[in-house]
């Protein structure tokens, strides 16, 4: 039999090499285009978002190529690659004049698919106008987390002489006895059981604190509890009483009597069960304050302030309101990483710095009617908290007329006078 005799049978694209193998007849079962359900006859509108093409404005299509000349394709070249990396990329391969953010779920929909008439409109997905205004802002360091010490203060000052103090407050949880009653006529075995900062990283116990015959002053209590605990956690705070402090300092720290042995433990230490005791503050642990933490409390002392990270993750402090801010030097929160006495001015951005009580050197320059300038200097005294005024006298024919100036100065004698001369 001759090789044109066969036949044979694919059902999907074969290579050129496996089609000229043998000579004959190839037939290749490639399945049918897409169409869209329950159209077969008339015409078919689709609107879209499309890389290309007019917007808003129905255009009858009438191939693939027409449709790839309007409209565009999927995505664009990336990286030498085509079709790769559409999402929010602009459109520049083809010398776009404003490139477009890539739109092409479209062409997504048309594809593999035949219509009798199409006709395509580009929707118009753009945002319109946008614009930025810079917050004036302070930034500090990218710290995971802060160690500051009880009452420290960021103090920042968000109009001329207007400042607010945040405070970041904690103390340890506190249980206090009532007045014991010493010796304690122990005769061994009497205990009590104690568990401290439960739930934190510096949790201990519970854990048995037992006395024995030996333990029978207060004194002799305080150091049984302490050696048993591991730190200086009982002490005599006079009259018979005795106290039991955490070592976590904020409102996540505790100490608890969880249970005694017996009634003597309340008639001769004072402590009963259950009892307990919380830490105080406006922190979890000033040890490690978290930065939900620091914008809490930032945000709740001043107005319109907004706490965040940079791109670099460096603590931020910005102003939704106002013409500036300032960190300024009364500020004792030095672990947060703010310049002491940096600010920013909206909407310049410029930073600027506040001076101390000093002498500066005021200079200006006068152009007259003619175009002539002239430039008159002068020393002028800032003292803080008070006002600075000083007169310019003329120094030339051209100026015939003295210039006052007037600084008001900070209403605070602690806080230097903003230099604006």
């Amino acid at each position: 039999m001759s090789g044109a005799g066969f036949t044979r049978r694919y059902d999907r694209d074969q290579s050129l090499a496996e089609l000229l193998k043998i000579e004959g007849v190839v037939i290749i079962d490639r399945e049918a285009p897409g169409s869209v359900t329950g159209e077969t006859t008339g015409a078919t509108s689709l609107v879209g978002e499309f890389e290309d093409g007019p917007f808003n404005t129905p255009v009858e299509i009438f191939s693939g190529d027409d449709q790839l000349n309007t409209f565009g394709g999927f995505g664009f070249t990336h990286d030498a690659l085509p079709s790769s990396n559409p999402c929010a990329r602009a459109r520049k391969a083809d010398s776009a004049i404003t490139p477009e953010y890539w739109n092409g779920n479209g062409f997504i929909a048309l594809a593999r698919k035949r219509y009798p008439r199409l006709f395509v409109t580009r929707a118009d997905t753009s945002v319109g106008s946008v614009s930025f205004t810079k917050l004036p802002r302070v930034l500090g360091n990218a710290n995971f987390s802060w160690a500051l010490t009880p009452g420290a203060t960021a103090v920042f000052q968000t109009a001329f002489a207007s400042t607010s103090t945040a405070t970041f407050n904690a103390a340890s949880a506190l249980l206090t006895s009532a007045a014991g009653s010493y010796p304690t006529t122990f005769t061994g075995g009497e205990s009590f059981n104690v568990t401290i900062d439960e739930g934190t990283p510096l949790q201990i116990g519970p854990v048995d604190v037992t006395f024995t015959s030996a333990h029978s002053t207060q004194a002799d209590v305080v150091a049984r509890i302490n050696a048993v605990l591991g730190f200086t956690c009982a002490v005599n705070a006079g009259g018979s009483v005795t106290t039991l402090a955490g070592r976590v300092r904020g409102n996540t720290g505790s100490v608890k009597v969880n249970s005694i042995s017996g009634s003597i433990i309340t008639t001769k230490l004072g402590f009963s069960a259950p009892t307990s005791a919380i830490g105080t503050g406006n922190v979890g642990n000033i040890d490690a304050i978290t930065f939900a933490e620091v914008k809490a409390v930032i945000q709740a002392a001043v107005a319109s302030s907004v706490v965040d990270r940079d791109s670099s993750g460096n603590l931020r402090v910005a102003l939704t309101t106002g013409s500036e801010l300032l960190y300024t030097p009364a500020s004792t929160a030095d672990a947060l990483g703010i310049v002491e006495a940096m600010g920013d001015q909206q909407p310049t951005g410029y930073a600027y710095l506040y001076s101390t009580a000093g002498t500066y050197l005021v200079v200006l320059t006068v152009t007259d009617d003619r175009g002539l300038t002239t430039r008159m200097q002068t020393p002028v005294v800032v003292t803080s908290g008070l006002t600075a005024s000083f007169t310019m006298s003329p120094t030339s024919a051209r100026v015939s007329v003295a210039i006052t100036f007037n600084a008001s100065a900070s209403s605070s004698t602690s806080w230097p006078r903003r230099s604006s001369l």
